[in-house]
């Protein structure tokens, strides 16, 4: 079977899923979970014969505009740092009729998006487990908001979190107040903890669905690590994630001017990672990233300089390959480039590579690439994926190195 696009036609009123076959042909009407077609789309083989027929300069439309939007959960961010407002995600505009998720620890992206829209002309509602008094402080724009403060605690106008109909009903009677809304909901660990899972999951599917068929926009923060995996599984198929920890958007993400000769150890997201190298390349250096996803996919994102070298870490058969299996002969590759000075090696990988020729073939291999940078005024940055090292290979690679 070849591979399944989906994308959005001019008018923006369908999108078409297209496998490889001509006589197979999907049509989707408005569908408001259209990303669900974008995910079939990557799990199948890419097919360079397809035609793409809408995308932008970084990303394929992935839903319809107006009333008709996907759900999002976009997990995770460390603050809101000097006041950003976010009206997009990492697909394009939220939709009027989404409800989106964010993963967080405390409310960060989800206020800047939350009152990026604000700012727009939605009125918006803020359902907080905290006092509203702290929760204003988060605004640029307090008194442009209503808040609803979810707690135990008896006083005016609080709701009780096992109380869920009154929550709903506190929502409910704001949204018919306001033609134009977004609401965000940071109340999930409040829900979590007075309830039982089943009945806060059957929550938000409501709130998902009275969303869909309104102007509105939800945000729903969350933790993940106050979760079972069983249970934010369900939670990401409930919605879309956009935003982590580990992939913030870029406005979150603090600029980063390596010093020739350094070693970068990222932990953040890849998004990142990619972002400081292109920078690097600007400014007149050779640059080389070694990757585990098919080059041409990080090409069509026009995120890197044109110039860029790809490495692509796969047994196919492709002029991109770098064989994970060989060793010898992947180093050999890597310290040619990085003996041309002042060259910049992007890895992205090491799981892969861990995999195949275990860690401490890795470790001898980095450490090596580590004296060639140093030697020749060049830079190595690794991407390390959540949970792809233990702690104490994560301190033995990171020595020596910069962890950002």
């Amino acid at each position: 079977m070849g591979a399944i696009r989906a994308i959005r036609d001019e008018t923006g009123n369908r999108a078409i899923g297209q496998c490889g076959d001509e006589k197979t042909q999907l049509v989707i009407h408005r569908i408001p979970r259209i990303a669900h077609i974008a995910n079939m789309a990557r799990s199948v083989p890419y097919c360079p014969s397809l035609p793409v027929i809408a995308r932008t300069p970084r990303f394929p439309v992935l839903a319809d505009s107006n009333k008709y939007g996907s759900m999002l959960i976009c997990p995770g961010t460390r603050g809101i740092g000097g006041g950003l407002h976010l009206t997009t995600d990492h697909y394009g505009p939220l939709q009027a009729g989404g409800t989106y998720i964010i993963d967080e620890t405390s409310p960060g992206m989800s206020v800047a998006v939350f009152e990026g829209h604000v700012k727009t002309g939605r009125a918006g509602l803020y359902m907080t487990s905290e006092p509203p008094e702290l929760a204003r402080h988060r605004l640029s724009l307090p008194d442009k908001v209503e808040y609803a403060w979810v707690t135990d605690v008896s006083a005016p106008e609080a709701l009780k979190p096992a109380m869920i109909d009154q929550i709903n009903a506190r929502r409910e009677r704001f949204l018919e107040k306001h033609p134009r809304t977004i609401m965000l909901l940071d109340i999930f660990t409040s829900l979590a903890s007075a309830n039982d899972f089943s009945n806060v999951f059957k929550f938000f599917s409501y709130i998902r669905d009275d969303t869909h068929h309104r102007d509105s926009i939800t945000i729903i923060t969350l933790d993940k690590r106050s979760l079972e995996e069983s249970q934010y599984r369900k939670m990401s198929r409930l919605a879309r994630i956009v935003f982590t920890d580990e992939n913030p958007p870029d406005s979150f993400m603090p600029a980063l001017k390596m010093e020739e000769g350094h070693t970068y150890v990222l932990r953040s997201g890849g998004k990142r990672a990619y972002r400081i190298a292109a920078e690097a390349a600007r400014a007149d250096r050779q640059l080389m990233c070694v990757v585990r996803t098919f080059p041409d996919s990080l090409r069509e994102q026009s995120l890197m300089p044109a110039w860029t070298e790809f490495r692509w870490l796969s047994r196919a058969s492709h002029p991109d390959v770098m064989r994970p299996d060989r060793p010898a002969e992947l180093f050999d590759r890597l310290s040619e480039f990085m003996c041309k000075g002042r060259s910049v090696l992007l890895l992205d990988g090491i799981d892969l590579l861990i995999a195949e020729i275990g860690f401490n073939e890795l470790y001898r291999m980095v450490t090596q690439l580590k004296d060639l940078a140093r030697l020749n005024k060049g830079n190595l940055l690794i991407l390390v994926p959540p949970s792809s090292l233990t702690a104490g290979e994560f301190r033995k690679l990171a020595s020596e190195a910069e962890v950002i």
